[in-house]
């Protein structure tokens, strides 16, 4: 976990304070968000508070697609907002790299044929929920909700 809060300082993720305030006086409690599966907080024991991962955010305010997100992820049930409260395992889910989100696979479920045109200088690596959720939402919920489904029915 030493290595999450050290990436979480470095990259500055906001604690609920922080995301109060941004998101002015008449925000919904963020523990009513949490719980409600609407903001994703991560629970930092030693500093004692949540942290929100910052692709959550756009412009300022909570991402329009995250609730989907995060509703998606709960499809499968050891990601509820009530089977993880502290956000470590949705966090995980998010942050390890996929096949399925590299340059070329997106490129290729764009195209009608199947064929990304420029599929020689696109990149094969697999990328992470959370990074290609900033440019690419509807490919990470699409790619939650088939996890969600392939758990629960194992298809």
């Amino acid at each position: 976990m030493s290595e999450w809060h050290t990436r979480a300082k470095a990259e500055g993720w906001p604690d609920s304070a922080t995301i109060a305030q941004a998101l002015g006086p008449d925000s919904v409690d963020l523990a009513a968000q949490r719980a409600a599966g609407q903001l994703l907080g991560v629970w930092f024991k030693h500093e004692r508070c949540f942290r929100y991962p910052p692709w959550q955010f756009l412009d300022g305010q909570i991402h329009p697609h995250l609730s989907e997100l995060l509703e998606s992820l709960a499809g499968n049930p050891a990601m509820t907002p009530a089977a993880d409260p502290g956000g470590w395992i949705r966090l995980v889910w998010l942050d390890s790299p996929r096949l399925s989100l590299s340059d070329l696979a997106l490129a290729e479920g764009a195209a009608s044929d199947g064929v990304a045109a420029d599929e020689g200088t696109l990149s094969d690596e697999g990328r992470t929920p959370a990074e290609v959720f900033v440019f690419d939402a509807l490919a990470v919920v699409a790619l939650a909700r088939a996890d969600a489904i392939w758990v629960s029915t194992g298809a």
